[in-house]
């Protein structure tokens, strides 16, 4: 069984940005991914039915509904730290 809908409330700019988001073709399919799924639990639709629609599980619905509702469009990126570190300093970062 489905969980209850949280209504998840979008400013109109906000819906804006995503929708923009969603439309470009520059922009990456992870946060394209990530937009789609704010949007969908913004139109009131389950977990599940989100995450059907979309194409990933309800974990990734629920995490990245609760990052946006915490953060905003700004919960939406990559969290700091993720990758490879750079090998090399900063070129800034050297006194010649």
């Amino acid at each position: 069984m489905a969980r209850p809908v949280r209504g998840l409330e979008l400013e109109v700019e906000q819906r804006n940005e995503l929708e923009a988001l969603v439309r470009a073709a520059t922009t990456p399919q992870r946060s394209v991914q990530r937009a789609r799924i704010v949007l969908a639990c913004a139109e009131g639709l389950s977990q599940a039915e989100v995450a059907t629609r979309v194409g990933v599980r309800r974990r990734i619905v629920t995490k990245w509904c609760g990052r946006f509702r915490q953060f905003g469009l700004a919960g939406l990126a990559d969290a700091a730290g993720r990758g490879r570190k750079p090998s090399l300093a900063a070129a800034g970062g050297r006194s010649s």
